[in-house]
Protein backbone atom coordinates (compact mmCIF):
# COMPACT_ATOMS: atom_id res chain seq x y z
CA UNK A 1 0.00 0.00 0.00
CA UNK A 2 1.09 3.49 -0.71
CA UNK A 3 0.48 6.50 1.48
CA UNK A 4 0.16 10.23 0.93
CA UNK A 5 -1.20 9.83 -2.64
CA UNK A 6 -3.24 12.51 -4.39
CA UNK A 7 -4.86 12.97 -7.78
CA UNK A 8 -6.20 15.91 -9.72
CA UNK A 9 -8.89 15.87 -12.41
CA UNK A 10 -8.82 18.20 -15.41
CA UNK A 11 -11.69 18.89 -17.81
CA UNK A 12 -10.99 21.21 -20.72
CA UNK A 13 -9.85 24.46 -19.03
CA UNK A 14 -11.11 23.50 -15.55
CA UNK A 15 -8.87 21.84 -12.93
CA UNK A 16 -10.15 20.45 -9.63
CA UNK A 17 -8.24 20.80 -6.37
CA UNK A 18 -5.97 17.91 -5.37
CA UNK A 19 -7.95 14.95 -3.98
CA UNK A 20 -6.35 12.53 -1.47
CA UNK A 21 -6.43 8.85 -2.43
CA UNK A 22 -7.12 6.66 0.59
CA UNK A 23 -5.51 3.48 -0.79
CA UNK A 24 -3.59 2.60 -3.94
CA UNK A 25 -0.93 0.37 -5.44
CA UNK A 26 1.74 1.42 -7.89
CA UNK A 27 1.48 0.53 -11.54
CA UNK A 28 3.82 -2.39 -12.02
CA UNK A 29 3.60 -3.51 -8.39
CA UNK A 30 5.13 -7.03 -8.21
CA UNK A 31 2.15 -8.21 -6.17
CA UNK A 32 -0.35 -7.24 -8.90
CA UNK A 33 0.01 -10.62 -10.62
CA UNK A 34 -0.83 -12.43 -7.38
CA UNK A 35 -3.75 -10.08 -6.66
CA UNK A 36 -5.23 -10.69 -10.13
CA UNK A 37 -4.89 -14.45 -9.67
CA UNK A 38 -7.12 -14.25 -6.59
CA UNK A 39 -9.44 -11.67 -8.13
CA UNK A 40 -10.09 -13.67 -11.33
CA UNK A 41 -10.16 -17.13 -9.72
CA UNK A 42 -13.95 -17.39 -9.46
CA UNK A 43 -14.39 -16.06 -12.99
CA UNK A 44 -12.04 -18.72 -14.36
CA UNK A 45 -13.79 -21.41 -12.27
CA UNK A 46 -17.08 -20.69 -14.08
CA UNK A 47 -16.04 -23.19 -16.74
CA UNK A 48 -16.89 -26.68 -15.53
CA UNK A 49 -13.59 -28.54 -15.18
CA UNK A 50 -15.35 -31.92 -15.45
CA UNK A 51 -16.92 -30.91 -18.76
CA UNK A 52 -14.31 -31.33 -21.49
CA UNK A 53 -16.23 -29.00 -23.82
CA UNK A 54 -15.55 -25.98 -21.55
CA UNK A 55 -12.23 -24.41 -20.65
CA UNK A 56 -11.25 -21.08 -19.11
CA UNK A 57 -7.85 -19.48 -18.83
CA UNK A 58 -6.72 -16.13 -17.50
CA UNK A 59 -3.71 -13.85 -17.50
CA UNK A 60 -3.71 -10.69 -15.36
CA UNK A 61 -7.02 -8.97 -16.20
CA UNK A 62 -7.79 -10.99 -19.35
CA UNK A 63 -9.92 -14.13 -19.38
CA UNK A 64 -10.63 -16.54 -22.20
CA UNK A 65 -13.48 -19.06 -22.44
CA UNK A 66 -13.02 -21.93 -24.88
CA UNK A 67 -15.88 -24.11 -26.09
CA UNK A 68 -15.35 -27.35 -27.99
CA UNK A 69 -18.19 -29.00 -29.90
CA UNK A 70 -19.05 -30.60 -33.24
CA UNK A 71 -20.50 -27.38 -34.69
CA UNK A 72 -20.03 -23.66 -34.22
CA UNK A 73 -23.69 -23.35 -33.27
CA UNK A 74 -23.07 -25.75 -30.35
CA UNK A 75 -19.96 -23.81 -29.27
CA UNK A 76 -21.96 -20.57 -29.28
CA UNK A 77 -24.57 -22.21 -27.01
CA UNK A 78 -21.78 -23.23 -24.59
CA UNK A 79 -20.20 -19.75 -24.56
CA UNK A 80 -23.59 -18.07 -24.17
CA UNK A 81 -24.33 -20.33 -21.19
CA UNK A 82 -20.93 -19.59 -19.58
CA UNK A 83 -21.69 -15.89 -19.85
CA UNK A 84 -25.41 -15.80 -18.98
CA UNK A 85 -26.24 -18.65 -16.58
CA UNK A 86 -26.87 -17.93 -12.90
CA UNK A 87 -23.45 -17.21 -11.33
CA UNK A 88 -21.97 -17.02 -14.81
CA UNK A 89 -19.49 -14.48 -16.14
CA UNK A 90 -22.00 -11.61 -16.40
CA UNK A 91 -23.15 -12.21 -12.81
CA UNK A 92 -19.48 -12.29 -11.71
CA UNK A 93 -18.99 -8.97 -13.47
CA UNK A 94 -21.91 -7.40 -11.57
CA UNK A 95 -20.99 -8.95 -8.21
CA UNK A 96 -17.38 -7.73 -8.45
CA UNK A 97 -18.40 -4.24 -9.61
CA UNK A 98 -16.23 -4.84 -12.65
CA UNK A 99 -18.50 -4.47 -15.68
CA UNK A 100 -17.21 -6.03 -18.86
CA UNK A 101 -16.43 -3.59 -21.64
CA UNK A 102 -18.67 -5.39 -24.10
CA UNK A 103 -17.13 -3.65 -27.11
CA UNK A 104 -13.85 -5.42 -26.22
CA UNK A 105 -15.34 -8.92 -26.23
CA UNK A 106 -14.03 -11.00 -29.10
CA UNK A 107 -15.46 -14.19 -30.53
CA UNK A 108 -13.14 -16.37 -32.58
CA UNK A 109 -14.62 -19.25 -34.56
CA UNK A 110 -12.37 -22.14 -35.59
CA UNK A 111 -14.05 -24.39 -38.13
CA UNK A 112 -13.74 -28.16 -37.86
CA UNK A 113 -14.95 -28.59 -41.41
CA UNK A 114 -15.40 -26.35 -44.42
CA UNK A 115 -19.03 -27.57 -44.41
CA UNK A 116 -19.65 -25.90 -41.03
CA UNK A 117 -21.56 -22.64 -41.30
CA UNK A 118 -20.54 -19.68 -39.17
CA UNK A 119 -23.41 -18.31 -37.08
CA UNK A 120 -23.88 -14.60 -37.75
CA UNK A 121 -23.48 -13.48 -34.14
CA UNK A 122 -23.59 -14.41 -30.49
CA UNK A 123 -26.08 -12.18 -28.64
CA UNK A 124 -25.64 -11.82 -24.87
CA UNK A 125 -28.15 -10.43 -22.39
CA UNK A 126 -28.04 -9.96 -18.64
CA UNK A 127 -30.65 -8.51 -16.30
CA UNK A 128 -30.07 -6.59 -13.08
CA UNK A 129 -31.82 -7.80 -9.91
CA UNK A 130 -34.44 -5.06 -10.45
CA UNK A 131 -35.24 -6.49 -13.90
CA UNK A 132 -33.57 -3.79 -15.99
CA UNK A 133 -31.22 -4.86 -18.75
CA UNK A 134 -27.60 -4.15 -17.83
CA UNK A 135 -25.76 -5.97 -20.63
CA UNK A 136 -26.89 -6.41 -24.20
CA UNK A 137 -24.24 -7.11 -26.78
CA UNK A 138 -23.50 -9.05 -29.90
CA UNK A 139 -20.16 -10.51 -30.86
Amino acid sequence: MLSNCHTQLKFDDFTLEWIPIVNSTMQGCPLSMLFYAFYNALLICIANSSNKSELASGFVDNVMFLAIAKSLTETHVIIKDLMEHAQGALDWSTLHNSPFELSKLALMNFLCSHFDTIPLELALQHSNPNGSLSHNASC
